[in-house]
């Protein structure tokens, strides 16, 4: 599923796929960063910590809907920034 404004990569011509898009989590036990998509999440709603530790996360159907919502917010924002930077 493409961009809805039919936005594509500059480097690999490809349509931009919100869902597809790596969005940044926490670990809450070690508090490393490591990125996962919103298709993964929806797949594994079960993992441990990649990066360290090993903790189990669990998440819901909201907590994938609100990062969803949240990852798609900051890649309109980003894109609205660099549309900006392009008419200066």
């Amino acid at each position: 599923m493409g961009c809805k404004r039919g936005l594509q990569c500059k480097m690999t011509k490809k349509p931009v796929d919100k869902f597809s898009s790596p969005i940044p989590l926490r670990c809450p036990q070690c508090s490393k960063k490591f990125y996962k998509s919103v298709d993964w999440l929806k797949r594994n709603l079960t993992f441990g910590c990649p990066e360290n530790c090993g903790k189990s996360f669990v998440f819901t159907s909201d907590d994938v809907l609100r990062l969803h919502s949240e990852n798609v917010q900051n890649i309109e924002n980003s894109i609205e920034a660099l549309r900006r930077d392009r008419r200066d």
